[in-house]
């Protein structure tokens, strides 16, 4: 994707099989509108810069408040220790959300890679493998 000019959609799709953006679609369950030039997301997924950086002592002082802020928004919390960025804080929730995303996107990466190897003739017949397990494990399948 080019990060100077406008969003296209046409190329964006045509890097990600059909099933995959569906599956991504769902599983962010975020309502992704496009159009030529931008996007328009029905729910902020970005990180607002005034609102999520904080130095470490005003999270000690309030963090009754920095915690129902991230409940309330789902969105990390970076924290700040001499004006560097040195922590990363999320409530839960959100956290097992992050998990499970990265979970997804490795399973579709690795049904990516299977048919890869499917369409490029890198596969094994079932008896191939079986004779591969017996010799190699001594197992017999």
């Amino acid at each position: 994707m080019r990060k100077d000019g406008p969003f296209d959609e046409a190329v964006w799709r045509s890097r990600i099989p059909p099933r995959e953006i569906r599956l991504l679609e769902s599983s962010l369950s975020l309502n992704i509108k496009f159009n030529a030039t931008k996007m328009r997301f029905n729910r902020r997924i970005f990180m607002n810069l005034t609102q999520d950086i904080h130095p470490l002592t005003d999270f000690k002082r309030n963090t009754a408040e920095f915690v129902a802020q991230l409940k309330e928004t789902g969105q990390p919390v970076v924290l700040t220790i001499n004006g560097k960025a040195e922590l990363v804080v999320q409530d839960a929730s959100s956290y097992q959300k992050l998990l499970d995303l990265a979970e997804e996107a490795k399973v579709l990466d690795g049904i990516r890679r299977g048919l890869e190897d499917m369409k490029a003739g890198r596969t094994t017949s079932l008896d191939g493998f079986k004779k591969h397990v017996r010799a190699k494990h001594g197992i017999s399948v």
